[in-house]
């Protein structure tokens, strides 16, 4: 992060977006970590206010400038969205100390038993799902469909193709399956787009419908509301 810091006067790092808003390429785990520094750093960001949502407009500002004097954004990320993500983050810095000197060892414990029940975990590492989305999308020529997402966030990094957790290859079996007993005859007969929404409604049958108006697999800050303002859900 130094080197960012450190940037000359005038010297911006340009961050991609998609449609959506939502920062996209090689450049955009660099922001993501930035915003952590700016997250973590109490001259910045102070940490002695107990809520995000009272903290300054100066405060808040001081942010957005910084922000802006490192990466140019392109005016394609919404200045409420770079808030919005430092403020989660300064909630789970708070959280990660409060844990760290404050929490007993009884919770320590509580928290293992609730990591073990997580049957998922995606394996994207530093790279975004946006960013994810944008490469499939780049390399197939149209938006992958939730089932579709699901299998690539969740691949094993050794390249073997296979799921990273049993539980997610098994789930993800199962949908196949119900994409499968689902199609027409004969599939020839099925269009492209109708087979990705087949998937989108598959995906729903098995994992339920998403909460909170929130939408599981597209990245942070992505809503139905912003997915169907936006773009064209299929």
């Amino acid at each position: 992060m130094k080197d960012i810091w450190n940037l000359q006067p005038g010297t911006r790092i340009v961050v991609e977006a998609n449609q959506y808003g939502q920062p996209i390429g090689k450049e955009a785990s660099k922001l993501v970590e930035f915003l952590g520094t700016i997250a973590r750093t109490g001259s910045i960001c102070p940490l002695n206010t107990k809520h995000w949502k009272h903290l300054s407009k100066y405060v808040l500002e001081n942010i957005l400038r910084i922000v802006h004097e490192k990466f140019d954004l392109q005016d394609k990320v919404k200045d409420s969205d770079i808030l919005s993500h430092v403020g989660k983050l300064r909630k789970e810095f708070k959280s990660t100390l409060k844990t760290r000197y404050y929490k007993e060892m009884a919770h320590s414990e509580k928290a293992k038993k609730s990591r073990t029940k997580v049957h998922y975990s995606h394996t994207a590492g530093c790279t975004g799902y946006a960013t994810l989305n944008a490469q499939f999308s780049e390399k197939e020529g149209c938006e992958p469909s939730r089932l579709e997402q699901f299998r690539f966030q969740h691949l094993c990094k050794d390249e073997s193709g296979k799921l990273s957790r049993e539980a997610a290859e098994q789930v993800y079996d199962e949908a196949c399956k119900l994409v499968k007993d689902s199609m027409p005859i004969p599939e020839s007969s099925f269009a492209p787009q109708d087979n990705i929404a087949l998937e989108n409604e598959v995906y729903t049958q098995v994992f339920g419908p998403d909460k909170d108006g929130k939408m599981l697999g597209y990245g942070r800050g992505m809503t139905k509301s912003r997915l169907f303002g936006y773009g064209s859900v299929t």
